[in-house]
């Protein structure tokens, strides 16, 4: 965590879900993370500008597997991000953050 209570994601990279072998696609958490991972870098991991983005990824592969990715955790209401699955049953799952927290809107009203 840094001095501001959020986790800084340059640190050591996250990764959640299985790897990807020789000749293998990552799947689709793993994708979503490196995506969010990109952006961060190109803020050069600065924390005060990433507070005001906000980017979620709902990745769906052709197998059927899926996953929900966003750049924070909660919305700016405290929400935590969520996203829709209606495999025959519907429901809400949690999605998969890069970082622990929530964007700040921009221009503040």
């Amino acid at each position: 965590m840094g001095h501001d209570g959020v986790q800084h994601p340059l640190g050591r990279p996250h990764h959640h879900g299985r790897q990807a072998g020789p000749g293998l696609l990552p799947g689709p958490l793993d994708a979503g993370l490196e995506t969010l991972r990109r952006i961060v870098r190109n803020y050069d991991g600065d924390m005060k500008k990433l507070r005001y983005a906000d980017m979620e990824y709902y990745i769906l592969r052709k197998d059927g597997a899926y996953a929900g990715v966003s750049l924070w955790s909660h919305s700016p209401s405290g929400h935590p991000r969520v996203f829709a699955v209606d495999d025959g049953a519907y429901r809400v799952e949690k999605c998969t953050a890069l970082l622990q927290g929530t964007d700040i809107i921009w221009p503040p009203f």
